[in-house]
């Protein structure tokens, strides 16, 4: 039993309803609906309704709905999560830091001319991938400029003077227009299906820097994130949390720098928390 379906039992008034999209408002919700003690757990960050982030509860108080942040974001993250300490990731191009607005992910700002992102995130070690099997190519961004970031994919090299450059033996890249700042999901083919209700980007691929034969056979030896070189300083800027390639999610995330005095504290908090909700729900009960 997790800590939250613990606290529920223990206070024997909440109701879980299952979980809530809070970019899409999926299921719909209003003050009007619900009753007090229903309460929801949000899986999507975002603010179609009530602005709440992932893991953030939202609880009706027998008048509306009101949100309960009970996690501390910095210090949960799965496994398959990328942090900026894997410089390997970004070798050849600008490191990600924490987005200024706060939102998860990594994030870029190209502040002088020529600054670039390459964000590696699959390895053909991973999974043995051909060029012409690939079905699944996507990436959630933030944009706060009219300029998306790219998706690329590189093959690994043969021994048959085919190659494009002397690291890989095919380039090809996968490029979309932006309709301005928002955020998207950009895939390549078939939609993925995953967080339904934000708004899609399909990619098409981008002639003018496909190098090599791109024959169907050949191995995918990696796929990243990248943005444009050529751009004009501050001209992009973006977050981008979620990326995948043939079902090999991964989710970038800032590192956190807790230490055990803040772990304590962040504990203390949430205790306090739970307290505070625990005496609204006896007012509640008793009025």
């Amino acid at each position: 039993m997790s800590f939250l379906q613990g606290f529920a039992r223990k206070l024997g008034v909440l109701e879980y309803q299952g979980t809530w999209n809070a970019s899409t408002n999926t299921p719909s919700l209003s003050h009007a609906t619900g009753r007090k003690g229903q309460y929801y757990v949000c899986s999507t960050s975002g603010k179609a309704f009530l602005e709440a982030d992932a893991g953030d509860w939202l609880i009706h108080n027998g008048t509306q709905w009101q949100r309960l942040d009970l996690m501390d974001k910095s210090s949960v993250a799965p496994a398959n999560t990328v942090y900026e300490s894997n410089s390997q990731v970004y070798a050849d191009g600008a490191a990600p830091v924490a987005d200024p607005s706060g939102r998860e992910g990594w994030y870029f700002k190209n502040t002088t001319a020529g600054q670039k992102i390459n964000w590696y995130f699959f390895s053909y070690t991973q999974q043995t991938v051909q060029l012409g099997q690939v079905s699944s190519f996507w990436a959630v961004v933030t944009t706060y400029t009219n300029k998306l970031p790219f998706l690329s994919l590189y093959t690994l090299p043969q021994a048959d003077a085919l190659n494009g450059a002397s690291w890989y033996r095919s380039r090809v890249s996968y490029v979309g227009t932006s309709p301005g700042p928002g955020t998207y999901l950009l895939h390549l083919g078939t939609d993925p299906g995953v967080f339904p209700g934000m708004q899609r980007i399909q990619l098409s691929r981008e002639p003018s820097s496909a190098r090599g034969p791109e024959g169907a056979s050949e191995v995918v030896m990696t796929a990243l994130v990248s943005t444009d070189s050529s751009a004009s300083a501050n001209t992009v800027e973006l977050v981008c949390p979620h990326a995948s390639f043939q079902n090999n999610l991964v989710n970038f995330r800032i590192q956190s720098s807790m230490t055990i005095e803040q772990a304590k504290t962040n504990v203390e908090k949430l205790e306090a928390k739970v307290l505070e909700l625990e005496r609204r729900l006896a007012t509640l009960e008793s009025t």
